[in-house]
């Protein structure tokens, strides 16, 4: 895992995005999740849901679509990588490490 951290407004999303520009033929998958909020970050994962197997999240709600996407990644053999974009303050959103899927990525917050 790797946590780039800064004050706000120094250009960490925009590092972030560079390098995921450079790596994409590296990774089989590069997510980018938006942690602005509980809801943001839903969001994310009902469109990364979507983007594995729409037809397997149909009747799924967001919570089921989440562990979808952390199952799905978890038993993947190709590298990804995920960025959560705007993990400001982890007070505001305590459970995010439940979030972060497990095998082999390379997250970065």
């Amino acid at each position: 895992m790797l946590i780039l951290h800064a004050l706000g407004g120094q250009g960490k999303s925009q590092i972030a995005l560079e390098y995921c520009r450079r790596i994409k033929t590296v990774y089989t998958g590069v997510f980018w999740v938006n942690g602005n909020s509980e809801s943001t970050l839903s969001q994310s994962f009902v469109e990364i849901a979507e983007m594995l197997d729409a037809s397997a999240t149909t009747a799924l709600n967001e919570d089921e679509k989440a562990q979808f996407v952390l199952r799905s990644l978890a038993e993947w053999e190709d590298r990804w990588f995920m960025v959560f974009d705007n993990c400001d303050d982890p007070r505001v959103f305590p459970r995010i490490q439940a979030l972060i899927p497990a095998g082999t990525c390379s997250p970065l917050l």
